[in-house]
């Protein structure tokens, strides 16, 4: 079975990462696309706690253009990336009507990326374990982009979900320490994270507000953090929430 199939599975071993990205150009060239891009965007619970977003990409896009993209932060200003971020649900794009809500800074990233062949696209928001990830196929050409997913729709969408587990299987794992955190402390946390007071936990966890201060007191001890806002901080940090 090759990419976009239901009961595909990649070459075992598992395929390099540059063989995959060929595997994938490959398959995009029956349909008369030839750019995709993937990307992972880190969780809105760290971003909301202070900190740093991460943005990784990968793509076959021109590399002066990703490599532009990426330098200027544009994934911060990008229509797609905005409308993906709040939708979650996938969409065509392109210039015209679907520009005319955001600013001119943002179109611009789209009148940039035209130079480079990146006119028209179909994206697919994915609710990874990390955050948003976001596949997307592109064109040149308006009724490219159209007649693909006219015609075969669900087996460019199998496929997107297909790139987004090979690419992060590829992945580097990162090592996570053993937490010293018991379930209702990290737990505790997690509502801290999401912003919610301490009577707002209770209610979550079905427990007193004094129960959930204890928790939190506990973790921030063992965490030697300032207070519970830093404690999770912490916490995230370890990915141990």
């Amino acid at each position: 079975m090759g990419l976009g199939e239901l009961d595909y599975l990649p070459q075992k071993p598992a395929p390099d990462r540059d063989s995959f990205l060929a595997e994938i150009e490959g398959f995009l060239r029956d349909f008369g696309m030839l750019r995709f891009s993937y990307a992972a965007f880190s969780d809105a619970r760290a971003e909301a706690l202070g900190l740093p977003g991460t943005f990784k990409l990968t793509t076959n896009y021109d590399a002066h253009w990703a490599s532009r993209y990426q330098g200027r932060h544009y994934d911060q200003i990008d229509p797609v990336i905005q409308v993906a971020k709040t939708s979650r649900t996938p969409f065509f794009w392109g210039s015209g009507p679907f520009l005319k809500p955001f600013r001119k800074r943002q179109r611009l990233v789209f009148h940039e990326a035209n130079e480079f062949g990146i006119s028209y696209g179909f994206s697919i928001p994915i609710n990874g374990r990390n955050g948003l990830e976001l596949v997307t196929f592109t064109s040149d050409n308006r009724s490219v982009v159209r007649d693909a997913f006219s015609g075969h729709g669900s087996k460019l969408m199998v496929a997107a979900y297909h790139i987004a587990d090979t690419l992060n299987a590829l992945e580097p794992q990162v090592r996570v320490e053993e937490t010293p955190l018991t379930p209702r402390e990290r737990e505790s946390l997690i509502w801290v994270a999401e912003g919610l007071t301490s009577q707002e936990i209770a209610e979550k966890m079905t427990i007193s507000a004094s129960a959930v201060n204890y928790h939190l007191n506990n973790a921030a001890r063992k965490l030697s953090a300032r207070n519970r806002h830093h404690a999770a901080l912490l916490a995230l940090k370890k990915h141990w929430i």
